[in-house]
């Protein structure tokens, strides 16, 4: 399996790599555009404000919420958005980067970095015309919005499990790419991104909460909008790094058993 702490340790060594990695992958995505990386702002916040405004005015569905429905939206989206960004190109990480399977000196386990830096470089970009949305409907800054932080970093310890578990599937099974992508899809409408909990009868909340990204999604409101601590909720947090852990491990065993045949593969 591997190991944290060397896995930690070739993180710091290679730190050079993964950041040259990191910018390629966000120059390769905008280099053909004038506007370069303002599409990382203009293009998911006009999908979320897009929907935002369709399910708010013409379906009314943040009518029974204490806050604009909108800012309801954008804050569990912005949140889904990076999953699904990570979750889509850890799927074709190894194929991307099978240049540096063959490198000794550079772990190939750290590529899943390249994915969940750019994508939370994109998060941060998208996050501050949300933040202007949420000054318009006055809900202004406050201790709790730090605590964002807290929930991203539990975002992205949980997609570094996922991203070894998809990135290796995909090496082998080539049709698991497109598995992947019905998955992000059936996230976005699993997970209360458009919905809040209260809406469902109370005997599903339970299921409904052993989505992960339940927690992350929630906690970004809570912090956001409703300053709610995220010890608050003891046992979800419990579940959550039980799960997470479970998925780390998980995801490091599949990625090494399958790690030695992966230059057969690409």
């Amino acid at each position: 399996m591997i190991r944290i702490p060397e896995w930690l340790t070739a993180c710091f060594e290679h730190r050079e790599i993964i950041v040259q990695l990191t910018k390629r992958d966000l120059v390769a995505q905008y280099k053909s555009s004038r506007l370069g990386m303002m599409w990382a702002v203009i293009e998911p916040f006009s999908f979320m404000l897009l929907i935002a405004i369709v399910l708010d005015v013409g379906l009314q569905a943040g009518s029974h919420l204490n806050v604009p429905f909108v800012a309801f939206l954008l804050s569990g989206m912005s949140v889904y958005l990076v999953a699904a960004g990570v979750l889509e190109k850890g799927a074709r990480l190894i194929i991307q980067y099978a240049f540096l399977l063959n490198k000794v000196n550079f772990r190939v386990s750290l590529l899943p970095l390249v994915a969940i830096l750019s994508n939370t470089i994109n998060h941060f970009l998208t996050l501050l015309p949300v933040v202007i949305i949420l000054l318009y409907f006055k809900i202004f800054p406050n201790w709790f919005w730090f605590q964002t932080l807290y929930y991203l970093v539990c975002l992205l310890i949980l997609l570094l499990g996922c991203t070894w578990f998809v990135s290796a599937l995909c090496v082998i099974a080539p049709d698991f790419v497109n598995v992947v992508g019905i998955f992000t899809r059936f996230l976005l409408y699993l997970s209360p991104v458009f919905w809040d909990i209260s809406v469902f009868p109370e005997w599903s909340h339970l299921i409904i909460m052993s989505n992960p990204f339940y927690y992350i999604i929630a906690g970004y409101r809570d912090s956001l909008l409703f300053h709610v601590g995220f010890w608050h909720h003891p046992w979800l947090t419990l579940y959550f790094w039980l799960f997470t852990g479970a998925m780390l491990v998980v995801g490091a065993l599949v990625f090494r058993k399958f790690k030695p045949v992966f230059s057969d593969y690409v």
